[in-house]
């Protein structure tokens, strides 16, 4: 993981340096900017990127982000629905053959089919690929955080003290933040197709 976050950083480095050549380039006619003003932007940028890092902490967070507590609504929703159906058919049994109501028994065993359909899809797909979706972009997220508190967070000190350009750290900053921008682009429709499924669930259990 150290290894993997080093990387990161070293990659991090790299893009700030390419973005810090192309503002040069481009600002080669313009008057210098001012380490003042070059401070100021940075702590923009920081806190930019502060606030993404935690929006899409939240939007990833199985507790907060409304998919995360799916799993619980469909599997309570497939018992109650189950139970009810049992409960339906059992009563009808019970009673003499010419007393049954067919129709009754007949839209109890649909329900129990349909049941058993939605719950093997949410077994075998639906709460796969949202587990899938979500650990991909969580652990960017992870790697984003760690970049920033372990490394970006002690080196921003040392590093204006050193009188380093002060340009090639806010670079740096705006990039994680275009990564986590990518986070959320990606995550958003993965959440948001699980919380439709547990809308479903609870839809089919009032039924």
């Amino acid at each position: 993981m150290r290894k993997q976050i080093l990387l990161a950083a070293v990659s991090m480095m790299a893009v700030g340096s390419l973005m810090a050549a192309e503002k040069a380039v481009a600002a080669a006619s313009d008057e210098p900017v001012s380490r003042e003003k070059q401070l100021e932007n940075l702590g923009v940028v920081r806190a930019r990127v502060i606030a993404r890092l935690e929006s899409v902490g939240k939007l990833l967070a199985g507790d907060k982000n409304g998919a995360g507590t799916v799993y619980a609504l469909a599997n309570a929703a497939f018992t109650k629905v189950q139970q009810a159906a049992n409960k339906t058919i059992g009563e009808e049994n019970a009673k003499p053959q010419e007393m049954r109501n067919q129709a009754v028994l007949e839209a109890a065993n649909k329900k129990t089919q349909k049941n058993n359909e939605m719950w093997n899809e949410f077994l075998n797909k639906e709460w796969p690929t949202y587990s899938k979706g979500i650990a991909e972009q969580v652990a960017v997220n992870n790697s984003m955080n760690q970049l920033y508190v372990n490394y970006f967070s002690n080196v921003e000190g040392l590093w204006n003290n050193a009188g380093l350009d002060v340009e090639l750290l806010s670079n740096i900053l705006e990039a994680m933040g275009k990564r986590l921008e990518d986070v959320k682009v990606k995550a958003s429709p993965v959440v948001a197709d699980m919380v439709k499924v547990g809308e479903k669930w609870d839809a089919f259990s009032k039924e």
